[in-house]
């Protein structure tokens, strides 16, 4: 079994609950932090850790299956084990070129990015990786629609 990374912990927030009729803060509750993964490989055995959801690269490529992941894991083990196969392989695109990858993805998504990098200055997607890129995006699309269906499906099966 693969270990986890280190979580990310989302801060501590303090939630104003209650005022008097003078408009004074009466109750104030301190929320605890959330800890959550931001490896893709892992998500689904932090999730059953009891890591709170996922804040890593890879959603910038694909972020409804990872909502789909984070909100269905329990009702839906099986799926989410296939989910998560997915999700753990298509990681590695994240070693290649990240985030000239990432723009270039979402550029495709129809958002007006510069595939351009102060931290890769001068760097740029070579046509093959724009091709990976491409493709990626399209079996994604496929997959997310598929998964969405089916959960959809155990959702209203469960109802």
């Amino acid at each position: 079994m693969v270990r986890p990374l280190r979580p990310l912990l989302v801060p501590e927030r303090y939630v104003l609950r209650s005022r008097d009729a003078s408009g004074t803060v009466t109750a104030v509750c301190r929320e605890r932090p959330a800890a959550v993964q931001r490896q893709s490989a892992t998500l689904l055995q932090s999730l059953r850790l009891g890591y709170a959801g996922f804040s890593g690269v890879m959603g910038s490529f694909h972020p409804e299956l990872y909502v789909a992941l984070t909100r269905n894991w329990r009702t839906a083990p099986d799926q989410a084990e296939r989910l998560q196969n997915f999700l753990g392989l298509s990681s590695v695109l994240e070693t290649q070129n990240y985030s000239l990858n990432a723009k270039y993805y979402l550029q495709l998504e129809g958002l007006p990015l510069l595939v351009n990098s102060r931290a890769k200055r001068g760097t740029v997607l070579s046509a093959s990786q724009r091709l990976e890129v491409e493709q990626f995006r399209s079996i994604s699309q496929e997959y997310a629609e598929a998964v969405i269906r089916s959960y959809d499906r155990q959702t209203k099966r469960n109802q």
